[in-house]
């Protein structure tokens, strides 16, 4: 029985011939009659894959078509947006046909190559100012801004945020997840060396505003520059890799795609404070169940029914979340622990200026005195018109003596990462010099006859 062919478009259409026509031209069974079940078997999987084929092939030609015209609806409305073209409001009332347009192009004709570079530029600098997105214009924005570090042309946008918008929200929250994993191993080892004890979250968020004020918050404070901060970072780990945390400080290191920004602004510090508040009850219990259960030669199973191992501002629900899946009480706490960090760098700032600007001054006046331009008759640190020197400031007090203490740790002498691997080479290879054996003094021969 031969095939039809459709010529319209230039694609072949699957057989013609219905199940029953096809049931008929089976070979029928001659002879070995031993297990005739078999035979109806076989002929019953050909026509289901038949009409599998068939089905498929009619799917595929209607998403075809349908993909067709919302290319061409899309091309029709591509304008420049602004921020209102991604507004909650609009989206659910006059822009339903743009959502199921996305949605079936999300289906059709997303690129893998370019989710890789999505995923790629939020890793490695989307994820610096964007920790939590949580609703559709924040979601718009974070992707008009990895379309702009990609260079997407502007007639090109509105289709790039359509296709892509779900995967960069779906990327921020793996990173997010990947960075409260890695902070969770911190704080195991950490739980183990210190016989059960862990950092309490007002110490952590005193970390971040450099409230050093006791020897145990001196502790704290380096652990929390040597482990807790770089593990809040992208995937540039080695913006604080050892060549870099013991040698600069977390207010001084520069971010690696502009030295005119930090490395750490104050979210990142905002989200580790939060993060660490939001799982310290759940890590205690967690770690605590693993080590009774290692005790007694058993496994610990995580059980997510269990109210002890919940996050105080995630909602651990099962599936998958169109956002991040915090609270509304945790994002508040968010946003609250980072003005603080943000006033606390503020006020260090001003102090710092103060500080300097006073020291300046105050050199000034001195050179001038020297030069019998100006009497100072003061002679100490406080001048009648200057008034007393003002401190300097704690915030970056509390940085410089960590990386000292630091630095005296890990025996670190040189300022840079390339002079202190120079200085170790040196002191190796005069290590393993060999050692010069003394010889033993040659008598001394008398060849001159002073004597004559």
């Amino acid at each position: 029985m031969a095939d039809s062919t459709d010529t319209s478009d230039g694609e072949l259409d699957p057989p013609s011939a219905n199940l029953r026509d096809r049931k008929r031209v089976l070979p029928t069974s001659t002879g070995n009659t031993k297990n005739p079940s078999k035979k109806k078997q076989a002929g019953s999987k050909a026509a289901q894959k038949i009409r599998q084929e068939r089905q498929n092939a009619k799917k595929l030609r209607a998403m075809q078509a349908e993909n067709e015209q919302l290319k061409k609806k899309l091309a029709k409305t591509q304008i420049s947006p602004s921020e209102d073209d991604f507004s909650s409001d609009e989206s659910e009332d006059s822009d339903d046909d743009s959502h199921k347009a996305s949605a079936r192009i999300i289906k059709c004709v997303i690129d893998k190559a370019t989710m890789k570079n999505v995923e790629d530029v939020v890793g490695q600098r989307l994820w610096r100012v964007a920790k939590i997105v949580d609703n559709d214009k924040e979601k718009m924005e974070a992707t008009k801004q990895v379309a702009k570090l990609l260079k997407v042309k502007d007639e090109n946008l509105v289709s790039f945020c359509a296709i892509y918008s779900n995967h960069v929200v779906t990327c921020i929250n793996n990173k997010r997840s990947a960075v409260q994993s890695k902070l969770t191993d911190v704080m195991k080892k950490y739980y183990q060396d210190n016989l059960g004890i862990l950092p309490e979250p007002e110490d952590i968020l005193k970390c971040a505003t450099r409230q050093i004020d006791s020897d145990r918050m001196k502790e704290v404070f380096k652990f929390y520059w040597d482990y807790l901060i770089g593990g809040c970072l992208g995937t540039n780990t080695y913006e604080w890799s050892p060549k870099v945390k013991y040698y600069t400080t977390i207010s001084k290191a520069k971010w690696v795609f502009d030295d005119s920004k930090s490395t750490f602004p104050p979210n990142t510090e905002a989200f580790l404070c939060v993060i660490y508040e939001s799982c310290y009850d759940k890590w205690l219990h967690w770690f605590k169940k693993g080590v009774e259960a290692e005790a007694k030669g058993e496994e610990f199973k995580f059980d997510r029914t269990d109210v002890n191992l919940k996050n105080k501002y995630i909602l651990q629900d099962n599936g998958q979340k169109t956002y991040s899946g915090w609270t509304a009480e945790g994002k508040l706490r968010f946003n609250e622990v980072k003005a603080q960090i943000k006033q606390a760098r503020d006020n260090a700032e001003e102090g710092k200026k103060a500080f300097f600007t006073w020291k300046l001054e105050k050199k000034f006046k001195d050179d001038a005195a020297k030069k019998g331009e100006v009497a100072n008759t003061s002679g100490n640190d406080s001048d009648d018109t200057l008034g007393p020197q003002p401190p300097y400031p704690s915030f970056y007090q509390a940085e410089k003596d960590c990386l000292e203490a630091l630095r005296n740790d890990h025996g670190i002498k040189c300022a840079t990462h390339e002079l202190q691997l120079k200085h170790n080479r040196k002191l190796k290879k005069e290590a393993n010099a060999p050692v010069p054996v003394e010889q033993p003094a040659e008598p001394i021969v008398e060849t001159c006859d002073f004597d004559e």
